[in-house]
Parts: structure tokens; C-alpha cells; sequence
């Protein structure tokens, strides 16, 4: 177990910076990360998706709202780069959308928008951003802030790897405990479970008592 955590814990210093962009066995270079581009104007489409291309990453781009909410939920991106005024649904809603979902709500989104007034910018981050971006932006600008965003991102879930696997080791080292010493603390592991259970559900993570069962 000890060793388990060493390595996760160079994991987690290595996780801190950018992603390298990596080569496949194929030879065909892998994207450092996907970067989902949402606006309905194709000039700021084109031009974003050229800049993070530069940049190594993979951009999927989309002109709406739900087709890229349709699109983020069959292929989770790392991050949303989001316009505000948007037909049928504007970039709060398709937000909101994104924070209500489970699967899709740890996806750091930054708001890129001409709106540029104090309520604008508070209703983007009540709405779930974690950055705001003026147009006309400044290209250096947008790629610190991804940049930034990135590995805030990528040391979080593997922070959250580590957790999960910290408490599997150790909820499964009391289990063998009880079982071994004694059959009433052996009885008693209804209790464990369920202490367990509590905390993987404010954590977000799977029952670590069905894996350990298994």
C-alpha cells in the first residue's frame, strides 16, 4: 500500500504541470488535451481552433448549444471554451446544463465572451465558470488562462485518484483486520459499510465496499 501511494504521489507532482503531447504507436501524434469550442460566429471558431491546434490540443467546435452539450456527453472534453450570446440556448443555460450533470460537471469552463459588464461576468461564474475572457481577447491571454485551467484540472482528478485508492487500501486492511481477529468485529463490518458508503457519496465516488467485494 505504501508503495501504492509513492507512486501515486509522483503522479501527482508530475500531474501538476501540461500534459506532454505523445506519439502512438502508429506514429500519429496524440492531442495534449481536447479543448471544446463553443460560439455561433465561425470567424471565432476557425481562430481558436487554429490557436489551441498550435497548441497540440484536439478541438472540437460547435456553432450551438446542444449540439455540443449532445457532443460533451459521448466524449467528456478536459475543457469548454464557451460563448455567452447564442441562439435557442445562450452559454448560462448550456452552463447550467453542464454543472447539473454529473458525469459532466468536474469540466472546467471558461466563459469567452463581448460582454463585458460586472453582471455579465457574475452571472457566469454563478452559473458555474471558473474563468471569464473579454472579446476582443488577446492570443497570449487565452493561452495562459487554458493553460492554467488545464492543470488546475488535471491535478484534481488525479487527487481524486489517489483519495479513491488511499480508501480502498485502507478500508480493505480494517476489513482483513476483523476477520481475522475476531468474528464479532467481523459481525460489526455493517457499520464500516456503511461509514464508507457515507463517504463515498460526498466524495462522488463509487461504493468502495462493492469494489472490495468483488
Amino acid at each position: 500500500m505504501m508503495e501504492e501511494l509513492q507512486r501515486l504521489a509522483e503522479i501527482t507532482a508530475a500531474g501538476a504541470g501540461a500534459a506532454p503531447t505523445q506519439a502512438s504507436p502508429t506514429g500519429n501524434v496524440q492531442p495534449k488535451s481536447d479543448i471544446m469550442v463553443v460560439d455561433d460566429q465561425p470567424a471565432n471558431l476557425q481562430l481558436l481552433e487554429e490557436l489551441l491546434t498550435q497548441q497540440g490540443h484536439a478541438v472540437p467546435s460547435f456553432p450551438r448549444g446542444r449540439l455540443a452539450l449532445d457532443a460533451a456527453s459521448r466524449n467528456l472534453p478536459d475543457l469548454i471554451l464557451l460563448d455567452i450570446n447564442m441562439p435557442a440556448m445562450d452559454g448560462f443555460e448550456v452552463c447550467k446544463r453542464l454543472k447539473a450533470d454529473e458525469k459532466l460537471s468536474p469540466i472546467p469552463v471558461l466563459f469567452l465572451s463581448a460582454l463585458s459588464e460586472t453582471r455579465d461576468k457574475v452571472n457566469a461564474f454563478r452559473a458555474g465558470g471558473v474563468d471569464y475572457i473579454t472579446k476582443p481577447f488577446q492570443v497570449e491571454e487565452v493561452r495562459a488562462r487554458v493553460e492554467t485551467h488545464l492543470q488546475v484540472y488535471r491535478s484534481r482528478q488525479v487527487e481524486r485518484d489517489l483519495l479513491e485508492r488511499t480508501l480502498n487500501g485502507a478500508v480493505k486492511m480494517l476489513a482483513d483486520l476483523a476477520h481475522l481477529t475476531s468474528p464479532t468485529l467481523s459481525e460489526r463490518s455493517g457499520a464500516l459499510r456503511s461509514m464508507v458508503v457515507h463517504m463515498a457519496a460526498q466524495l462522488r465516488l463509487p461504493d468502495l465496499w462493492q469494489v472490495l467485494s468483488t
